[in-house]
């Protein structure tokens, strides 16, 4: 499978404990704790993963800390330098149902590719929701503290015509 993350573009296969990322191979012990949660043991350490989806990102969560990976589809050419869509617009919803912490952008506003755009809290994570189109926020859909299903869409954000 492809991954982009900040950029990059990672080729990731999983098979027989064995992890590969890029041609580097590194032994794993994967222990499928629950739909979005992990036991991973890698180079001696133990941590527990927790993972949510949508059909665009994977939010990886570990040890605190929040990574962004954009799941690349493989039947679509891409320029291997950058994972881009060309798109001129985006709804953006949450990975899983949960409810909205905070918002961080106003109807109106000009937003950069890869700028933090809403706070939603599910299965006791708080997960940041990234732009990946430069332009304008044309829908906000939610408040603070309001609860949300997966498909529902919390802001959407017209790509800038310059763009």
């Amino acid at each position: 499978m492809k991954l982009s993350y900040k950029g990059k573009i990672l080729d990731v296969e999983s098979e027989n404990g064995l992890l590969k990322v890029d041609g580097t191979t590194t032994p794993v012990e994967i222990e499928k704790c629950s739909e979005n949660i992990l036991k991973i043991k890698l180079d001696g350490f133990e941590r527990t993963v927790y993972i949510a989806n949508d059909n665009k990102y994977a939010y990886v969560f570990i040890d605190g800390e929040q990574y962004t990976f954009q799941q690349i589809d493989e039947s679509i050419e891409i320029d291997e330098t950058r994972a881009e869509t060309v798109k001129n617009e985006e709804q953006i919803k949450p990975p899983m149902p949960g409810s909205v912490v905070k918002l961080l952008v106003q109807q109106g506003q000009s937003v950069e590719e890869g700028a933090p755009i809403i706070v939603v809290e599910a299965m006791k994570m708080e997960i940041t929701l990234y732009s990946s189109i430069s332009g304008v926020v044309t829908e906000i859909n939610v408040e603070p503290g309001q609860q949300v299903d997966s498909d529902k869409t919390l802001v959407v954000i017209k790509r800038n015509e310059n763009a």
